[in-house]
């Protein structure tokens, strides 16, 4: 069998999309029934209901709460006197916490708008994750700000798509800052951060209602590194400065202070101090690699919500791994 010829447009190809995501999810078709009735390959129905997927087109939502998960939530909301917390499910492999906490953040953000609202959106995989769960449609006049600048190289990943999704899917104005995300010498950071129209862009960041931001870590597996934003030598660097990981792009150690180092001279943002100020900070990560960076910025006492996962949710709540192990001593 082969597909019929299908038109170039893309209105008659996401049509196709949603008939037979209806077709297959809803009225129980099997792959094969939905081929045969619109004249199409199994491998052509599959292939179309995996990008349904991936486009967002369908959605997957458990309403079950695990009880684990809400007697985490609750011990982080006592522990860092947070007024929300969501804490998903551990992932079965470490690496996926960017999907699953991003998720669930796509995935409860619509009910925390409310129109006329301004949203500042931050970067990297659990981002990038929370873009794509998002539901179509948002509240009315709603404006989407991306709180970093450019990356030396294209991904999907970097901070102009991330936010230019938020705001296509919630049909939202979109904001960006004209600039790189870092600046490559002190003296043409600080000449970037007084250009008229970066300044402009700060003040449109430090005035959003909601910035709903992720964490870095300093492993060789983090984004900063990934992407080419942070050198090895100045990651080894960060590290024996004292910095345990990034919040709006500052390094800082375990106190939740800016660390000393070039790497936090030449961030192309308004200074830390003003961003904590906005009204509702929402924190989206993690990870066990996450711990020592969400434990430093949640105990600031500045954020406001946190989404997080259960691997993370323990640690946070255990109290031994807070503290630094003393050497045991050697009885004579």
């Amino acid at each position: 069998m082969s597909d019929r010829p299908m038109a170039p447009d893309g209105t008659r190809l996401e049509q196709l999309r949603i008939r037979i995501a209806w077709l297959y999810y809803i009225e129980g078709l099997t792959q094969e029934r939905i081929g045969r009735a619109l004249g199409l390959t199994r491998g052509r129905v599959n292939r179309l209901l995996a990008e349904s997927r991936e486009l967002g087109v369908v959605r997957f939502q458990i309403s079950s709460k695990l009880a684990h998960a809400v007697e985490l939530e609750r011990g982080l909301m006592r522990r860092f006197k947070l007024s929300n917390v969501v804490v998903a499910p551990r992932p079965v492999d470490e690496g996926d916490a960017p999907i699953v906490v991003g998720t669930a953040a796509g995935e409860v953000l619509p009910g925390w708008l409310r129109a006329g609202q301004s949203v500042g959106i931050g970067w990297g995989k659990t981002m990038h994750a929370a873009s794509r769960a998002l539901a179509f449609g948002g509240p009315r006049g709603l404006k989407i700000v991306s709180m970093f600048g450019g990356l030396p190289r294209s991904a999907t990943i970097n901070p102009y798509d991330i936010a230019s999704r938020f705001a296509a899917v919630l049909q939202a104005e979109c904001y960006f800052l004209n600039a790189p995300m870092v600046g490559s010498t002190d003296s043409s950071t600080r000449a970037l951060r007084h250009h008229h129209l970066v300044r402009d862009s700060f003040r449109r960041m430090l005035g959003v209602d909601m910035a709903l931001i992720s964490l870095g870590h300093l492993g060789t597996s983090s984004t900063n590194v990934e992407f080419g934003i942070l050198s090895e030598a100045h990651r080894k660097g960060l590290i024996a400065a004292g910095a345990v990981g990034d919040v709006f792009g500052y390094y800082v150690d375990a106190g939740g202070r800016a660390v000393p180092h070039a790497a936090n001279r030449t961030v192309v943002m308004p200074p830390l101090e003003a961003l904590w100020r906005i009204p509702r900070l929402v924190v989206v990560s993690g990870g066990e690699n996450k711990v020592p960076i969400l434990r430093a910025v949640l105990g600031l006492g500045h954020v406001d919500t946190l989404v997080t996962d259960e691997s993370a949710a323990e640690r946070l709540l255990d109290d031994t791994a807070a503290k630094p192990r003393l050497p045991r001593l050697r009885r004579r």
